[in-house]
């Protein structure tokens, strides 16, 4: 439909929570890209990425929880990154 920003085949990522462990890795391994990132490790989506909407991408930042405990982050879902709004320890 023309002037529609939306369709059953956007691209746009889609707003989801998960939950899971939080962990700490080296990621793109091997490319300019390479960097220390949280990860969160979960049943449904395998291993994402953690990363803050608000922070850049690329630094580390403080952990948004205990390394290894249980958390549930809402956020927008792109590829193998999980782009929060919110985290919170379970």
């Amino acid at each position: 439909m023309p002037g529609s920003k939306t369709s059953a085949g956007s691209d746009e990522p889609s707003l989801i929570k998960v939950r899971g462990k939080l962990g700490r890795q080296t990621v793109r391994t091997g490319t300019a890209s390479q960097h220390e990132s949280w990860v969160v490790e979960t049943k449904n989506h395998g291993t994402l990425l953690l990363k803050d909407i608000d922070a850049n991408p690329f630094e580390l930042g403080p952990p948004p929880a205990e390394l290894g405990s249980q958390i549930e982050a809402e956020g927008y879902l792109v590829k193998n990154e999980i782009r929060y709004l919110r985290l919170r320890p379970l």
